[in-house]
């Protein structure tokens, strides 16, 4: 079998496996790292077709795998500085400065060192008037630079 193959394979039976439980509220961190590491050997076009036929079951679990990857968020700064800047690179300036708001300084600091200067005014900006964003609006914008990261992790 080809190496795709497998991954496919091995992301179908922990797919169907967790489907069979019951009750996923009660799934251990460890089998929600298990999913990841799973999700994590797929192409990134894949993953979140998996997510979603697992939010069809259980939006629950689903919840839990997407807060997983919004945590990844907090790891940009470990994360190689091409890899950050390639990634970020399409996002629109509004939806940095939303995800940046309440976030450490160090992620602010390698977002916006991604940047050119005169973006990195704007999004400072951006920040400052969206300030009162709801909650879900910030994660749906560190949702949508995690994504945009594990999309060009795959190109690597």
């Amino acid at each position: 079998f080809p190496s795709h193959d497998i991954h496919k394979q091995v992301a179908h039976h922990f797919s169907q496996k967790a489907l069979k439980l019951r009750d996923m509220k009660f799934v251990a961190v460890d089998g929600i790292k298990a999913i990841m590491r799973v999700l994590d050997s797929l192409p990134w076009s894949q993953q979140e077709k998996h997510i979603e036929e697992i939010a069809n079951y259980d939006l629950e679990l689903a919840k839990k795998i997407r807060e997983r990857f919004v945590e990844m968020f907090n790891d940009i700064p470990k994360m190689a500085e091409e890899l950050v800047a390639r990634s970020i690179a399409t996002v629109e300036p509004k939806v940095v400065a939303i995800s940046l708001i309440g976030a450490s300084d160090k992620v602010v600091d390698r977002l916006l060192r991604s940047k050119p200067d005169r973006e990195q005014q704007l999004i400072r900006s951006e920040i400052v008037l969206n300030a009162s964003a709801e909650l879900d609006d910030i994660k749906a914008a560190r949702m949508t630079i995690v994504n945009k990261i594990r999309e060009n992790k795959f190109k690597e």
